[in-house]
Order: C-alpha cells, then sequence, then structure tokens
C-alpha cells in the first residue's frame, strides 16, 4: 500500500467528514453569486406571502404555490424557509443560496457518515463523488431546489438514527433516537413529499443488516416497530394535512404530459426509458439540461428498443448486486435503497408533474454513492495510479459542477441554456413564446405557443399562459379559448375562469361573461373577483337589483373596494354605464 494510500484508510470518520465539508463548500460556493431564477421568480422573488416573517405560522398551512398556480403541493418547512431567509437578508437572494449551501454541504457528510456507519471502506471517497457530482448541482444552485436538500438532509438523519437505534443499549439512548427519528422524518417529508418511501427504506436498511450480521429477523423486528410505527405516523398526519391544506392527499394537481390518466402498468410503459437517461446522467453527465419533457425526453406509447435496454440495465444490475451480494453486503443494500427512494420520482407511487429531473435524482443518488463506496475502497487501498485516477474523475466532475452553476444565475442565462439544452422541450417552446409576447414579437409567439401545446396539448399551465398572453395583447377570441381550455383541463384554475370573463365582456358578450362569473361563484364561493365581475356585467345587462346585491356584498365582505361603483347603479338614471 502506497503512503497515500495508507493514509487515506486511516482516516477517523470525524476527518473524512470535514473533508467532504470542505469539498463540497468549494464546490457550491459560486451559487452564492446567483440570483432569481425560473420558479424561483415566483415562489421567493415575487411570492408576497414570504415577505411578513409574522406570517410564517399561517405559511405552515399554506399550499407550495401560490394562489395563481395549479399544482396542489405541500411543502411548509420550504415555504417557510423562504420566508426566515426573506427576512435575514431584506429580500437579496444571496441569503437564500448560502442556506442551500449550508444544507448541501449538511447532506453529504451524512451521506459520508451513513455509508461510515454500514462500512468505512469506500465512504470518503463516495462522499466526494457525491459532494461534485454536477447532476446535484440543480438541487443547491436554484433557491427552490431546497425542497430536495430539505427532504434528503432529514430522510439521512433519520436513517442515521434508526440504524443506532439498532445498537443502543440504553433504554435512554432508544428514545432519544426514536425522537430524533421521527422528528427528522416529519422534517424531511415537510420538504418534498418524496420523503414519503422514508419507513420503506428504514425497513429495508434494518432487514439487510439484520440478514448481513445473522441477527434474527423477527427480533430485529421488535425491537425497531416503534421506530417504524412513529415515522409512517408521521407521514400519515403529512397526508392528513396536506388534504386539509390543498384538498388533496396524493394528487399533485399538475400531471406530466404521457402520464395522464395512465394506471401503474402504463406509467412504467411511460418510465421504464427513464432508467437510461437516469444511468447516463449519473454515470457520464456531460450533457445537462434544466427540462426533460417532451419531445426532449420522448414519451413512450408502446413496447419499443428502449424498453428492452432499459430491462437489460436493470437485470444486469440486479444479477451482478446478487453475484457479489456476499463480497459485500452494502450493494444489495443501496440496490434496494435507489428502488425505494426513487420510486416517487419515478412517478411509481402516483403520477407527479414530472418525467425526469436532475433535481429529482438528488435522493436516489445517496444509493447510488453507498453502491459506489465498494469499488472506492479499492482505489482508496489501490497504488498511486488509481488514487491518481479517482482524483482525475472527481476533480472533473467538480469542474463541470462550477460551469454549470451559472446556468441560474438569472433568467437570461436560463433561458439561454434552456434554449440549448432543451430545444425540443415543450417548455423551451413555451418559454419562449412568453418572451416574444413580451418584446412584442406577436406573431412569433403565436408560433411558439401552437407548437408547445402541440408537444403537451394536456398542460394546463401552458394554455392559462398563452390565454394571458393573448388577453395583454387585445387578441380576444384566442384569449378565451385558451383560457377556457385550460380550465377544462382542470377546474382549480379560478385565474383562467376569471380572464374568459374578461374576454367574453371586451367582445360584449356580457351574458356569456356573466354566466362564467356566476360558474365562478359557485365553483370559488371565498373569491371575491366573482361577485364583482358578476355585479358589474349586471349592470350592463341592465339587471340593476341583481347588480347593486352583488356589488354591496363585495362591499360587505372587503369594505372600501367598490363603493365608488355603487353611486351608477340606482334606479335612476339607470344601472347601465355610457
Amino acid at each position: 500500500m502506497t503512503a497515500p494510500a495508507a493514509r487515506l484508510s486511516t482516516l477517523t470518520r470525524s476527518r473524512a467528514s470535514l473533508l467532504v465539508l470542505a469539498v463540497s463548500l468549494l464546490t457550491a460556493a459560486p451559487s452564492l453569486w446567483n440570483g432569481f431564477a425560473y420558479d424561483d421568480v415566483s415562489l421567493v422573488e415575487r411570492d408576497r406571502r414570504i415577505r411578513d416573517i409574522e406570517r410564517l405560522p399561517g405559511l405552515l398551512v399554506e399550499p407550495y404555490w401560490p394562489d395563481r398556480f395549479v399544482d396542489r403541493l405541500y411543502r411548509p418547512w420550504t415555504t417557510a424557509s423562504f420566508a426566515v431567509a426573506h427576512a435575514l437578508g431584506g429580500g437579496a437572494a444571496w441569503p437564500q443560496h448560502l442556506l442551500n449551501v449550508l444544507l448541501h454541504a449538511a447532506v453529504c457528510v451524512m451521506v459520508v457518515r451513513l455509508i461510515w456507519a454500514l462500512a468505512p471502506p469506500g465512504a470518503l471517497l463516495a462522499g466526494l463523488w457525491f459532494a461534485v457530482h454536477p447532476v446535484h448541482v440543480e438541487a443547491f444552485a436554484s433557491v427552490t431546489g431546497r425542497s430536495e436538500l430539505i427532504a434528503a438532509a432529514g430522510y439521512l438523519t433519520s436513517l442515521l438514527a434508526a440504524l443506532r437505534h439498532a445498537r443502543a443499549e440504553r433504554a435512554g439512548e432508544r428514545r432519544a433516537m426514536l425522537a430524533l427519528a421521527t422528528g427528522a422524518a416529519a422534517f424531511a417529508i415537510g420538504g418534498k413529499e418524496h420523503a414519503i418511501t422514508l419507513p420503506a427504506a428504514i425497513v429495508v436498511m434494518d432487514g439487510v443488516l439484520a440478514l448481513h450480521r445473522g441477527e434474527d429477523l423477527r427480533a430485529r423486528a421488535r425491537r425497531q416497530a416503534p421506530l417504524w410505527l412513529a415515522t409512517a405516523a408521521v407521514m400519515l398526519a403529512y397526508l392528513s394535512v396536506r388534504a386539509w391544506v390543498v384538498g388533496t392527499a396524493t394528487g399533485a394537481g399538475m400531471v406530466a404530459t404521457g402520464l395522464e390518466g395512465r394506471d401503474l402498468f402504463g406509467r412504467l410503459l411511460v418510465m421504464a426509458p427513464a432508467l437510461l437517461e437516469w444511468a447516463r446522467l449519473i454515470l457520464v453527465p456531460l450533457r445537462l439540461a434544466a427540462d426533460y419533457a417532451p419531445d426532449q425526453f420522448v414519451v413512450a406509447t408502446g413496447l419499443e428498443w428502449r424498453h428492452a435496454a432499459a430491462l437489460a440495465l436493470a437485470s444486469g444490475v440486479t444479477l451482478l448486486v446478487w453475484r457479489y451480494r456476499k463480497w459485500d453486503f452494502r450493494l444489495p443494500a443501496a440496490l434496494l435503497l435507489f428502488t425505494v427512494s426513487a420510486s416517487v420520482a419515478a412517478n411509481i407511487v402516483v403520477p407527479t408533474g414530472v418525467l425526469i429531473s436532475e433535481r429529482g435524482l438528488y435522493l436516489p443518488s445517496v444509493a447510488v454513492a453507498l453502491g459506489l463506496a465498494p469499488l472506492m475502497a479499492g482505489f482508496e487501498r489501490g497504488r498511486l495510479p488509481a488514487l491518481a485516477a479517482a482524483a482525475v474523475v472527481l476533480l472533473a466532475l467538480a469542474a463541470r459542477s462550477v460551469e454549470r452553476i451559472s446556468v441560474w444565475r438569472d433568467d437570461d442565462r436560463f433561458f439561454a441554456a434552456l434554449e440549448t439544452d432543451a430545444p425540443f422541450s415543450y417548455r423551451t417552446q413555451w418559454m419562449l413564446g412568453r418572451d416574444a409576447f413580451k418584446e412584442g414579437r406577436i406573431a412569433e409567439g403565436q408560433v411558439r405557443f401552437r407548437e408547445a401545446m402541440r408537444r403537451a396539448p394536456r398542460e394546463a399551465n401552458l394554455h392559462i399562459e398563452a390565454g394571458l398572453r393573448h388577453l395583454d395583447a387585445h387578441l380576444n377570441d384566442s384569449a378565451e379559448a385558451y383560457l377556457m381550455r385550460a380550465f377544462e383541463l382542470d377546474s382549480m384554475m379560478r385565474g383562467a375562469l376569471l380572464g374568459v370573463i374578461v374576454a367574453r365582456a371586451r367582445l360584449g358578450r356580457y351574458a356569456e361573461a356573466a354566466a362564467a362569473a356566476e360558474l365562478g361563484m359557485r365553483r370559488f364561493p371565498g373569491t371575491v373577483d366573482f361577485v364583482q365581475a358578476a355585479g358589474e356585467l349586471y349592470a350592463l345587462l341592465g339587471r340593476c337589483a341583481d347588480a347593486e346585491a352583488r356589488l354591496r356584498e363585495v362591499e360587505r365582505r372587503e369594505p372600501g373596494r367598490v363603493a365608488h361603483l355603487l353611486q351608477r347603479l340606482q334606479p335612476e338614471p339607470p344601472c347601465v354605464p355610457s
């Protein structure tokens, strides 16, 4: 063994953790100069909900997205963290990014500690691989990637606590680890829904360790049952609160194009080719993109060569793990942990709004690092050329990560990169259409929007964006069609229905506009905008008594809002404005 290899082999867990901590901080530090880009703009920069720190308790029972968005997600700790960082930094971007960098560094350290807790060899290099991998950049370089970081931090903390709970001899220590695992589970699931798999991951790790150590499975199950039940109870409690806040326990509102109406088998058919893309992103992350939507990722409608390739890849990895399971028990642990932790991102548990995303690989790649540890152990024990090769690979990954960070600097850089990296994505055409409208290139914008809709005909948010852009340009016929289609695709889109009312009123179709306002009052009884719209439209139609009743209701619910309109709605003169 060479001197460098000998020094690596004698590193303590603390020193290995400190080294990974330093490398992760250095790699992620350039993101401190980033501003707000893409989803950051809506969720952080422009979201008025997070600007008043006194509203923090209320944020814990509000949806993740502002009301105008269709996605029905609930991530209370992520939303609260936006508010805290906003208060500390006065709305500046750098405190938001600093929090992401620190969370990412903490996760990297926990990856080392998790691998070390199972078996130390290879933990250092595997942790470094995780710390510098480019596929993780989206999670820490964009502010909204924090949901991945919070979920991963809580997930790993709970796993580590569960491992320690299993070997604790004192009752006090077991109670402490039970409390830590439960609290960390609540932290994880409040960051992102993907952490719902945590109880299954704990059970899997307990089973693998019991078999490896020759323990009695029933005895280990009895010992760990309180922890299993506690973490499962946390997930059930989250689902209950989620249903109360956003109206559904599991639905995301928006379902990714290609997954609409598909059962489990149908989702597997669509997602099987995604395994090939995941493998490429993890093993050869040269080409990265912020979006993998159709047609950047082509949705499979039937069996094709990609399914055979994906099956061959999954079968090959499984056979290799089975063949070498006795050589290093961490291999089957990694395969099972990857399968469990990736099941939400793979749209297996429920259909989500994303087919593939780099940020979605953040948590599953912990399992990849665990699986690479046995191989990394060989490099740690090897001669100098082996260590040099490992160092070159890690440096290349770190360089790619640093280069990639600037994509999330601001919207201009983000959309320029999106057009280059994902030219076939409907979201690219969507964003190009939006920008064309903003810059007055209306004809080009219309072409872009139509092309986006051809690729994603059931994307409700795309239709409402197109409708609102056409409405701003006073292309009222097209605006009404797009906005009505958006509302048909998702009847929770109150903004689409309000836009329909405006478009019909501009076209002089007051009775149809009033009918849409009445539909809005029935569908969204808590939204006063529909009541006011109905009152004003009744006035235009000469229904003076109805108009006055509606507008007085608005005045009662929001004093001062329409007081100036009531003077026009008396029987004399007529209530129809001239």
